[in-house]
């Protein structure tokens, strides 16, 4: 396309290029490789799709030669067996499936007659998925002047599939590449940079064949739930519910048990012992040390009135020296 009468971009190479045929009404095919309007148009249940692929991708040898692949997605019905599962809020869910048969657009209803609801609903789910899929991974090379001396080269992505885990298809590697040198290549994988070492990771070096399915699988059992798509009487669901059960060893608490028992039983005979021996032993209260005082002291401590006091001598006797000792108590 020409921007202006000194500046012109034009596409040079494609890495990718997906489109789903449609029909014209002359009989035609036309490629549609954007994303359709919601309006009724001839189109077939199927994507055509050519990419390029290295012949070498691994992540220890840099092997740059590629050459072109092609390939078709088509919408076929089938029957699923699904196990779903939840453990701490996460779900997984895992299933097989089985082909029955290639699934056609509909025709055009004629006036007067039944649509075909279930072969509109299949059309519609291809129609969601055949949107993530078309589109190109181009370069493209802008010159200005018109000189050669004024050429740059740029890419472009122009598909959903860069908000899909499809991103990381070793199929989409050479478009990658397409900003370094003539004849350089990314490969090693070391060589990659941090953001499309993930995107491979995420893809796990499968190539788009694969990641299609799992893509058209996910928004399978994204429309479980539609009556048009699915049939009751043959779902069977097992709940399994999670609960907290405790239990304990015998052994483990004989043990901690017996051994204070017994130091308890120990403390009492040893306590009984002692008391059929000794008695009761006086305390450190105040009322006690009274109780082991002289009687007159207790007096004392009831009435303060020193009329009541005796003066009393008495005789000690240490060696051969008396003294006297005399005094009120």
């Amino acid at each position: 396309m020409n921007r202006s009468t000194s500046e012109s971009i034009r596409e040079v190479q494609n890495a990718y290029y997906a489109f789903v045929p449609m029909l014209e009404a002359n009989g035609d095919i036309r490629a549609q490789d954007e994303v359709r309007f919601q309006t009724p148009t001839p189109a077939f249940n199927e994507v055509w799709m050519v990419f390029e692929r290295y012949r070498d991708f691994t992540k220890t040898t840099a092997n740059c030669e590629h050459d072109k692949y092609f390939q078709v997605c088509q919408l076929w019905n089938a029957t699923y067996d699904l196990n779903l599962s939840w453990e701490n809020g996460i779900q997984t869910v895992t299933g097989t499936r089985e082909l029955m048969h290639p699934v056609s657009f509909p025709p055009m209803d004629p006036p007067g007659e039944v649509t075909e609801m279930a072969r509109h609903a299949y059309s519609a789910y291809f129609w969601v998925l055949a949107d993530q899929l078309v589109g190109s991974f181009s370069l493209f090379e802008e010159t200005e002047g018109g000189t050669a001396n004024q050429t740059r080269h740029f890419p472009v992505i122009r598909c959903r599939i860069q908000d899909s885990a499809l991103l990381g298809s070793p199929d989409l590697a050479v478009f990658f590449d397409y900003n370094e040198d003539a004849g350089a290549c990314q490969i090693p994988y070391g060589n990659l940079s941090a953001q499309r070492r993930r995107d491979v990771n995420l893809a796990r070096g499968r190539h788009l064949g694969p990641l299609i399915e799992e893509l058209g699988f996910n928004v399978t059992i994204s429309l479980m739930h539609n009556e048009l798509l699915t049939n009751k009487t043959e779902r069977v669901v097992t709940e399994w519910l999670s609960v907290n059960r405790y239990g304990y060893d015998r052994r483990g608490l004989w043990i901690p048990y017996g051994l204070a028992c017994a130091f308890t039983c120990v403390t009492i005979i040893i306590g009984m012992v002692m008391f059929a021996r000794h008695g009761v032993m006086p305390g450190n209260k105040f009322q006690d040390i009274l109780a082991a005082a002289d009687s007159n002291v207790i007096q004392v401590a009831r009435s303060p009135d020193l009329s009541q006091f005796r003066p009393v001598t008495a005789e000690i006797k240490a060696g051969a020296h008396v003294l006297q000792v005399g005094g009120d108590r």
